[in-house]
């Protein structure tokens, strides 16, 4: 087919040529031709219009939907091209169906006579004609005559007529203009041509020809296309912002890492996927092309020497890609030495987002409030909602859009900030612009850090107006992770009173509340008074872990400050005392050998966590939340570490009762630290609590305590109580929390940064999800349904109303949202920390396997007295009535089945 058309292309071509013989121009630019080979060609000219208006991808016929922002050459400076879109200019090569150059001008008024397009051929400026004897060096020029028709030229003004170009077309109202002029006319330029363009002889392109030529090359820009469509973003790590974070002249601040570690929480919490990308992969488009957004943290400080490349990739992801940008305060304003970019610092940022800075103050007060709650992003808040408070020490940026001639670039504000200070008053604080993508920008780090705003903006940027379907780490509410420093399990004398005492709370605990955590202990390296009497701690530690408990280390001795040990004194701390620990009590958590630390005594840097962690599978540090790092911290220090990493986001019981809680003193102007009582401590907690769950989905809770405080800080030192720790654990139980274990966390983190998931809307009603990934038996597939619930997955039989629940290695899942659920047999529960292995079933039978313990419950299709149910301790049916969301009240058979132990449970449930 492809040679045939070229074959009538070209004899068409060939007969066009003949008529052009016959061709003559009077003064009138009225075209004559003798009569007789009239008739005869106008099959060929009509055969013509059919085969020559088409160029590669684009077609002359006044619609510019097919051209590219690669293809526009007046790219406008320090403003977003789709905001100076009212004056535009295509241009481009292209070799089939043969050599050609193609232009496509949109005007602010009708293009009409003395239009003209300025073409120099040769690109030299000191050939051929200056325009008023000044600008440019042009070969040709092709004007609009009277009769709207454009005409090519020799470069001479009133020049030498060389012929009319045939392919052109306008759109209605003439204010766009397509033509394509054949290579040949212009006599074949080896270079590309360069370009000057005026409208009506008034508007000139560009504004001033001192500005110099457009270029347009003979090598068609070729650009990588997306491959792989899975939802997922990308979380930028900029080395050169992290060298400026704060204070620079301590290097060993871990501030940026828990920024950087936050934002990958926020996808968590999305239930999107995501890639750590350092500043070394924005050089190159094909390292960013296939994601659906791209975080930025922090990009204020950029590499001079990488400058234009990361930004010529970024104006690409934005107006070629449309990937979104969501970022925080200044964005490639300086260089890597701290000094401004050269011009308007904040021109890149302008382009890309359509923001720059206005102004800033501080020290303040601000109150964070919601704004346009109608956005999805905002849904969940009330209209003027307080989203956060700052009292006293803070500082805050105000963006506004950016104005090209009358027009402003369109934002929605999604959070205003109120501030108090000299320049008092009210100004936008988190803007969703659109210029080439959804972005969002906060205007301080601490509006994207400290809240949780930017999961749901996320979801936002990500699916646009369509619901989103969001991979879930767990099958509850919330995962609350305990993490317990036993610091009194190197001290001989104190280990049966407190640690000893302590495992009856557990037991007491895990019967009430299911509750489990990580246990984090001392070895002890100063007989008789601190050591491990191992006859009696080996026994006593695999108690806590026959419960589902983990032993990790706390390091050998406990040092008060790890930041001023040795590499060596580091490796003995954590290298050596997990040896022992492994030792004894491998494997340290149920079947898994694990290696597994808690980092004692003061916040450690970034550069010792790093050191750390070489001897460990993952670490947990310091507390990091809001005023002293940023809430939320899990995952990966850097885009280069493998290990996942936890900071607190709770206060440590020793904080609360007897260092103290920061309270702001008016009279010195400063931070006073003040004790709680136990009272006064347990609504800490709940405060926090409630803070970290508020507009939350799927919050991690990291819980820091030790073993003297519910033993030993409550019987002997009365500082403590128990109701304190226990009514926490109370809250989250009753809250839909799941207790894990940090180990476990930390394998759920890892399987979820490496999944995918793909989503097809095969209907209204019916979407199909893809997931790949390992591990994934405690996942979920949680579905916004919008006022539906999930009615039946093909061929699936473990999900609730908006939750399908995944096996371990994921697949295919076609689910169907209606109004009530399909009476079929399926799980609608599993127990806490249970892993889905397989499962199997038809609707009327099913057979699946997990690992854990606990309770499953299962929803029948047929009357409960007819199933037969093999593989569980003890099983409980029961008919339930429930509420139907539009139709009234439903029933359904419900089974409820129990495994007292843990492990691997193999089960069936036949119908008779």
């Amino acid at each position: 087919m492809c040679l045939l058309y070229f074959t009538l292309y070209n004899f068409i071509y060939f007969l066009k040529s003949i008529y052009k013989i016959f061709l003559q121009k009077d003064n009138e630019m009225r075209i004559k031709c003798p009569s007789p080979f009239k008739w005869i060609l106008i099959p060929v000219l009509f055969l013509q219009i059919g085969f020559a208006g088409t160029y590669g991808d684009i077609t002359i016929d006044g619609d510019l939907s097919e051209w590219k922002i690669t293809d526009r050459v007046n790219i406008p400076k320090n403003v977003p091209p789709t905001l100076a879109n009212d004056k535009i200019l295509y241009a481009r090569y292209s070799d089939t169906p043969e050599p050609t150059y193609i232009f496509a001008l949109k005007s602010p008024v009708e293009i009409g006579a003395d239009t003209t397009f300025w073409l120099n051929t040769d690109k030299n400026e000191n050939t051929g004609y200056k325009i008023w004897g000044t600008y440019g060096g042009e070969e040709f020029y092709v004007n609009i005559y009277t009769d709207g028709k454009p005409y090519l030229y020799d470069g001479e003004p009133f020049g030498t007529y060389i012929g009319e170009i045939e392919d052109y077309a306008y759109n209605d109202d003439k204010s766009v203009l397509e033509f394509a002029i054949p290579a040949s006319m212009i006599e074949y330029p080896q270079e590309g041509v360069n370009l000057l363009v005026d409208i009506n002889d008034q508007i000139f392109l560009p504004q001033y020809y001192s500005e110099g030529e457009y270029e347009i090359s003979n090598d068609p820009v070729t650009l990588p296309q997306r491959s792989d469509f899975s939802k997922r973003v990308a979380i930028v790590y900029s080395e050169t912002t992290k060298n400026h974070f704060f204070d620079v002249n301590l290097p060993i601040q871990k501030a940026y890492s828990q920024l950087f570690m936050a934002m990958q929480y926020q996808c968590m919490m999305a239930g999107i996927p995501f890639d750590l990308l350092t500043e070394d992969d924005l050089t190159d488009v094909t390292n960013i092309k296939d994601y659906d957004a791209l975080i930025f943290p922090y990009f204020a400080y950029v590499p001079e020497s990488k400058f234009d490349e990361i930004y010529n990739t970024l104006f690409l992801a934005q107006y070629y890609y449309h990937i979104p940008i969501i970022t925080a305060g200044d964005f490639m304003t300086n260089y890597d030495d701290g000094s401004p970019v050269e011009g308007d610092a904040y021109g890149h940022m302008k382009q890309l987002l359509g923001i720059g800075r206005v102004d800033g103050d501080g020290p303040v007060s601000i109150t964070l409030k919601a704004a346009d709650t109608s956005n999805p992003a905002m849904k969940d808040y009330a209209s003027k909602e307080t989203i956060i408070r700052y009292d006293y020490n803070h500082w805050y940026n105000y963006f506004e859009p950016v104005s090209y001639e009358s027009k402003v670039q369109p934002t929605d504000t999604l959070a205003t900030q109120t501030v108090s200070g000299d320049k008092a008053g009210t100004y936008d604080a988190v803007l969703a612009v659109t210029t080439g993508a959804r972005n969002v920008h906060f205007s301080t780090i601490e509006y994207m850090g400290d809240t949780n705003l930017l999961w749901s903006i996320l979801q936002w940027s990500v699916y646009g107006d369509e619901e989103p379907v969001a991979l879930k780490m767990g099958r509850f509410k919330n995962l609350f992770i305990s993490r317990n420093d036993m610091d009194q399990s190197q001290e001989i004398d104190e280990v049966e009173k407190v640690d000893g005492a302590l495992l009856y709370l557990l037991e007491d605990w895990k019967s009430k509340y299911n509750f489990v955590g990580s246990y984090f202990i001392n070895i002890g390296n100063n007989p008789p008074d601190q050591q491990t009497d191992w006859s009696y701690s080996e026994p006593l530690y695999r108690a806590y872990i026959d419960l589902g408990n983990e032993i990790g280390t706390h390091s050998y001795t406990h040092p008060h400050d790890t930041n001023v040990l040795s590499d060596e004194e580091i490796r003995f701390e954590f290298d050596e005392s997990m040896d022992i620990i492994a030792a004894h009590l491998n494997p340290t958590w149920r079947d898994e050998s694990v290696r597994g630390g808690a980092v004692p005594g003061a916040p450690e840097s970034l550069d010792t966590a790093l050191k750390i962690m070489q001897y460990l599978d993952y670490l947990t540090g310091g507390y990091s939340g809001v005023g002293a790092g940023y809430p939320g911290a899990f995952g990966y220090l850097t885009p280069y570490t493998t290990k996942v990493y936890f900071s607190p986001n709770m206060s440590f019981d020793f904080t609360l009762i007897e260092y103290g809680v920061p309270v702001w003193n008016e009279e010195t102007q400063s931070w006073d630290h003040i004790p709680l009582t136990p009272d006064e401590a347990e609504q800490y907690w709940q405060d926090e609590y409630h803070s970290i769950t508020k507009h939350a989905s799927l919050p991690i809770i990291h819980w820091p305590w030790h073993d003297y405080g519910p033993t030993t800080g409550v019987t002997e030192e009365g500082k403590y109580s128990l109701e304190m720790f226990e009514n926490l654990i109370k809250t989250a139980y009753y809250d839909d929390s799941e207790f894990l274990t940090s180990i476990d966390a930390a394998f759920r983190i890892e399987s979820f940064k490496n999944s995918s998931v793909s989503v097809e809307r095969v209907s209204q009603d019916t979407i199909e999800i893809e997931v790949n990934g390992y591990d994934l038996g405690k996942f979920a597939l949680n579905l916004n349904t919008e006022g539906k619930v999930i009615s039946s997955v093909d061929g699936w039989y473990a999900y609730n109303e908006n939750s399908v629940f995944l096996d371990e290695d994921g697949g295919t899942f076609r689910v169907n949202l209606g109004t009530s659920p399909q009476s079929v047999t399926h799980i609608t529960s599993l127990p806490m920390r249970a892993s889905l292995i397989w499962l199997e079933g038809d609707g009327r039978n099913l057979s699946f396997q997990f690992k854990g313990e606990g309770k499953v419950i299962v929803s029948l299709a047929g009357n409960k007295e007819n199933y037969t149910v093999t593989g569980a301790d003890r099983t409980r049916a029961f008919h339930r009535h429930k509420r139907g969301i539009k139709h009234g009240r439903s029933s359904s058979n419900i089974l409820e089945l129990f495994f007292d132990t843990y492990g691997v449970h193999t089960v069936s449930i036949t119908e008779n």
